[in-house]
């Protein structure tokens, strides 16, 4: 899965100027097409040749070519699995009561709005995380206002003038036997959540919270990868949250719900607004329950928000972990929360 940046970038490899710095993807091997994908030898523009910070950078807010969407009804951007989706709106409004997300479990969701977005409904990747390995990527911002020198982004921590914002191929560690997977760090995924007396759940993915292992005896963990939650072998016992949810072992033991905690980024060039009924959500899911005990539940996603004019929220932005099967004292372990970043960015 190529990695996009929002970032201005060019295909020539004749500008050694110290007007730009080279970004690439150790991945990749050669440029592809000017489409905003990460190659090889592609380069930012830093300063323009007047020596001022360059505007040219109007790419980050994408190309406006989806038009203006007030939605009328919920949507499901239709995408194969592990295909991610990009959208280009003019402006964006998700009315109360309706719902943006992919069919699929999905790369990533990457909408971009050259105007105003204003959220009354739902934007969410909950349980749509992709069942892929993940990748690197670095967002690379500048702060608003910020007009200084600037600094090799790749080698210093986010700052408060310029930096990246990074994603990270793997995130944090799923939980042993009953217990809760690892909440994650900055730019990561939560981690999937132990079945009781059971097995663990795994890490997180870029693109997907980790999934949560089987219950009970003999149980099998979580499959890396944002894969299959873990199986319940034995009656009564639950099975782990996953893509799919993991099996429960029968009698009262359910499977484990399907699916991950997905990533969403959304990057708007005037004011973002989330009203009061707004959500923006990329939470993991259940396991499934059982009397005996409980799966592990799966991890919460990532949301990335990057915003110019003006940012809003009386709304909710969550990436929580799926709950642990069953009921204490013999529930699954939880998920692991997910990680937010809000930015407020300016073109140079």
């Amino acid at each position: 899965m190529a990695n996009r940046r929002i970032t201005d970038l060019t295909e020539s490899t004749a500008l050694t100027s110290s007007y730009y710095m080279t970004v690439y993807d150790p991945n990749e091997v050669a440029d592809i097409q000017p489409d905003g994908y990460i190659d090889y030898n592609k380069k930012i523009a830093l300063k323009n040749f007047a020596n001022l910070p360059s505007q040219s950078a109007l790419t980050w807010y994408g190309t406006s070519a989806d038009g203006d969407l007030s939605t009328t009804a919920s949507i499901s951007f239709a995408n194969l699995t592990n295909e991610a989706v990009l959208k280009n709106y003019k402006n964006l409004t998700i009315n109360t009561g309706h719902t943006i997300t992919t069919s699929n479990y999905s790369g990533f969701l990457v909408i971009y709005v050259g105007g105003d977005c204003i959220i009354n409904g739902t934007l969410t990747m909950t349980g749509k995380g992709a069942r892929t390995t993940g990748s690197v990527a670095h967002y690379v911002y500048q702060a608003k206002g910020f007009m200084g020198s600037y600094i090799p982004m790749f080698f210093f921590p986010v700052s408060s003038s310029t930096g990246y914002i990074p994603i990270y191929p793997i995130g944090a560690v799923g939980g042993g036997a009953g217990t809760n997977g690892t909440a994650a760090s900055y730019g990561q995924t939560g981690g999937g959540g132990g079945g009781y007396t059971g097995s663990s759940g795994t890490y997180g993915t870029s693109w997907a919270g980790g999934t949560g292992g089987g219950a009970g005896p003999s149980a099998t963990g979580g499959t890396s990868y944002g894969g299959a939650g873990g199986n319940a072998v034995t009656p009564n016992f639950g099975g782990g949250a996953g893509q799919p949810g993991g099996l429960g072992g029968g009698g009262t033991g359910l499977s484990g719900g399907t699916g991950t905690g997905g990533f969403i980024m959304l990057v708007v060039k005037g004011s973002l607004t989330i009203g009061s009924t707004g959500i923006i959500s990329a939470n993991g899911v259940a396991g499934g329950t059982g009397t005996a005990g409980g799966g592990g539940g799966s991890g919460g996603g990532r949301v990335i928000i990057l915003y110019t004019k003006s940012f809003t929220n009386n709304g909710s932005i969550t990436v929580n972990g799926g709950a642990g099967g069953g009921t204490a004292p013999t529930a699954g372990g939880n998920g692991g929360a997910g990680s937010i970043t809000i930015r407020e960015v300016s073109v140079f």
